[in-house]
């Protein structure tokens, strides 16, 4: 990642693919930001999971909205999420990021959490570089409970090529991904490792 090669730089890393060793999208994040340790980094993110950093947020729902996820509406509910996420932004991450005070915000782009990273780069005026893994709201192995309705679907693509070609720096999984975003989206390919 030749935008954050020094040391000094201060990451803070919005995602639901946390960095780990549990699967392939994970390991990667793992062995580009934390392994190398080229940088220093703090993870926000909804998704419970191991953590290799000392700086971490699990975003929480509001006690009521994750009790409602405990119920046959949970599909509406994180429908719902999908789209507030690009509106709102939790108290308790605007609070991490400015304690910590990265220098860039890094995003493996998924549905539920591209909206937060897209925001906090906004409100603390900070670099934004994503990472496009997969299409989650066009993924086959996205669960029932959290697979966008077909109606919010456009709207979740769009926020995928608004980010591609809004970011500092995007990154591909493959030429394949590459491809689906067209010609006229910059953006280099980073492999798994």
């Amino acid at each position: 990642m030749g935008l954050v090669n020094n040391s000094e730089k201060k990451i803070l890393y919005i995602s639901s693919v946390l960095p780990g060793t549990t699967s392939g999208g994970r390991l990667a994040m793992y062995r580009h930001l934390i392994k190398k340790n080229n940088f220093t980094v703090a993870v926000a993110s909804a998704t419970k999971g191991e953590s290799f950093v000392d700086a971490h947020l699990e975003i929480r729902s509001h006690r009521v909205v994750a009790r409602l996820k405990r119920t046959r509406f949970t599909r509406w509910i994180v429908n719902i999420e999908y789209l507030l996420n690009w509106i709102f932004l939790p108290r308790e991450l605007v609070r991490f990021a400015e304690e910590y005070m990265p220098d860039l915000v890094v995003c493996v782009v998924d549905d539920w959490h591209m909206g937060l990273a897209w925001q906090i780069t906004r409100r603390l005026k900070l670099p934004l570089v994503v990472n496009f893994q997969d299409l989650f709201c066009l993924s086959q192995f996205v669960s029932k409970s959290t697979r966008p309705f077909s109606c919010l679907i456009p709207f979740l693509k769009g926020r995928y090529q608004m980010l591609a070609q809004k970011a500092t720096q995007a990154f591909y999984t493959s030429e394949g991904m590459r491809n689906w975003f067209g010609r006229d989206f910059q953006g280099d390919i980073l492999y798994p490792v």
